[in-house]
């Protein structure tokens, strides 16, 4: 077992290549004869002298790989994994064989640990009315899973989570809230954050305040700010203000 060197951790970044390298400590009297590359119950390449190196460019639908065959005899063998993905984290395991004993299998084991950094979907702006739910939710990916939280603006307190909810808004609840994500990667602390916007609408109710129809509701259909706005403006305009008043609900 002393001929071929050992066991092997690899830390990288998506996007990165990885490469796990086994060689011979003897050259010169133990080289490889053949060897099989494995991840899980998944071979992903193999190959044996006299043999045309078996190792797809595609080996499954997440996985890209490339074999390096170094020396002649061959003492030196390099497994790349392209582009790698966070799907491609996990333990690896080779087996070699040797000239010196063909027959007997020697295995070695890689870990392949893929770090990213937080990403945060972009989140859109939103507008509720006063007495519904605010709901709003932070998509994140990123590894480690980062810690998800959402703090408002002036707030000077957050809620942790990637879901936000606030039952029955009011006017005060109007304004931006910010998704925080972080993970840690190598000993240093990645964050990202993302904003948006609630706004959250009152509903008014106009009503008659006439001598014949005391009280009586002009309309009962409730109106956004804009829109009661608007209508009282005209009921000014044909000076029956006196007659009327415009009130939240």
């Amino acid at each position: 077992l002393s001929d071929v060197s050992g066991s092997i951790s690899i830390e990288t970044y998506v996007g990165e290549d990885a490469r796990f390298s086994w060689w011979s400590l003897n050259p010169s009297t133990s080289y490889f004869v053949g060897f099989t590359f494995e991840r899980g119950s998944s071979t992903l390449c193999q190959w044996r002298t006299g043999v045309t190196v078996n190792c797809p460019g595609n080996v499954t639908s997440t996985f890209m790989g490339k074999l390096f065959l170094y020396g002649s005899p061959a003492s030196n063998i390099t497994f790349e994994i392209k582009n790698v993905k966070v799907a491609n984290e996990g333990p690896y395991k080779v087996t070699f064989r040797e000239n010196i004993d063909p027959t007997t299998a020697i295995e070695r084991s890689g870990v392949l640990t893929v770090l990213d950094p937080p990403e945060i979907t972009p989140i859109q702006n939103t507008t509720v009315r006063a007495g519904e739910t605010i709901t709003l939710t932070c998509a994140v990916a990123g590894n480690p899973t980062p810690s998800v939280s959402w703090s408002k603006t002036g707030s000077g307190h957050s809620t942790g989570g990637n879901v936000f909810t606030k039952a029955g808004a009011t006017k005060t609840d109007t304004g931006q809230y910010v998704c925080t994500a972080v993970n840690t990667i190598t000993g240093n602390t990645q964050t990202r954050t993302e904003s948006t916007y609630v706004m959250v609408k009152l509903l008014y109710e106009v009503k008659c305040k006439c001598s014949m129809m005391s009280n009586v509701l002009i309309t009962n259909q409730k109106k956004s700010t804009e829109d009661a706005t608007l209508a009282w403006l005209l009921l000014l305009l044909v000076q029956q203000s006196s007659l009327f008043s415009l009130s939240p609900t």
